[in-house]
């Protein structure tokens, strides 16, 4: 790590693209999932910050009510590229909805009545960031 993460901002130029890495301002996200059953099959997310892993919650068997709703998660974001995602499966084909905001600001939303995917870009949800 290069110095105190809350201030460095740093600008690399490579074949004449730059890219930041961003410090010192708030780039957290909160995952929703929700729906008027009270439970879901499963809930996935992944983050470009753990190289995409699936985090997963529940069965994925879409008989079964193994997770809790509402279900929810705020994430710290340091990736100045990729997308955030968040993903239900709905339990006996009952409604069910994700979200995706920043702060009060809802930047991704979905419902369905098999399952919900929420997406956001990470330029979509902090902009393109500082390049100076």
């Amino acid at each position: 790590m290069i110095g105190s993460a809350a201030a460095v901002t740093a600008l690399a130029t490579a074949a004449g693209v730059g890219f930041a890495v961003f410090g010192g301002e708030d780039r957290a996200l909160t995952l929703e999932v929700t729906s008027p059953y009270g439970y879901a099959a499963g809930v996935s997310w992944s983050s470009p910050d753990d190289g995409y892993v699936d985090h997963e919650h529940g069965s994925g068997n879409p008989m079964r009510a193994s997770v809790e709703l509402p279900w929810r998660t705020t994430i710290q974001v340091d990736s100045a590229e990729g997308a955030v995602s968040v993903g239900a499966m709905a339990v006996h084909g009952e409604a069910i909805g994700c979200r995706i905001l920043r702060g009060d600001v809802v930047l991704a939303e979905k419902s369905s009545g098999i399952g919900a995917d929420c997406i956001v870009t990470i330029r979509r949800a902090f902009g393109a960031g500082r390049t100076d």
